[in-house]
């Protein structure tokens, strides 16, 4: 029997693609997300499967994608500057939205429904 996909599994799941610092497995029967490095020579057995590689490019070209929505004209110009900004990048564009509820609000929307 597989594992019933709720919205828990999915903040789980999408935290785990975020982390660059492990490799996780699903466990198909649970849904439990257990670290690689817990099988012996990182082999992965039946009954689990390893999450899909996501990459700081994958994060990069969400946030272009969101940016191509945001209505907010003067926002949407401050976020493009921030992509092309260079260094800190991921850290800039969070901490602008920190100061625009209303946009940070839309970002953790258009996130989670991108990643899902």
């Amino acid at each position: 029997m597989m594992f019933s996909l709720s919205q828990e599994i999915v903040h789980q799941i999408m935290f785990a693609l975020e982390d660059q610092n492990t490799t996780y497995v699903l466990e198909l029967h649970s849904g439990r997300l257990e670290d690689i490095t817990s099988f012996q020579d990182d082999e992965i057995p039946a009954g689990y499967v390893e999450l899909p590689q996501w990459e700081p490019a994958n994060g990069f070209r969400m946030m272009e994608r969101f940016v191509a929505v945001v209505r907010n004209s003067a926002l949407q110009r401050q976020l493009r500057s921030v992509l092309f900004s260079g260094k800190g990048v991921f850290k800039n564009f969070k901490n602008l939205l920190k100061s625009h509820p209303q946009g940070e609000k839309q970002w953790l929307s258009f996130r989670e429904e991108e990643m899902t």
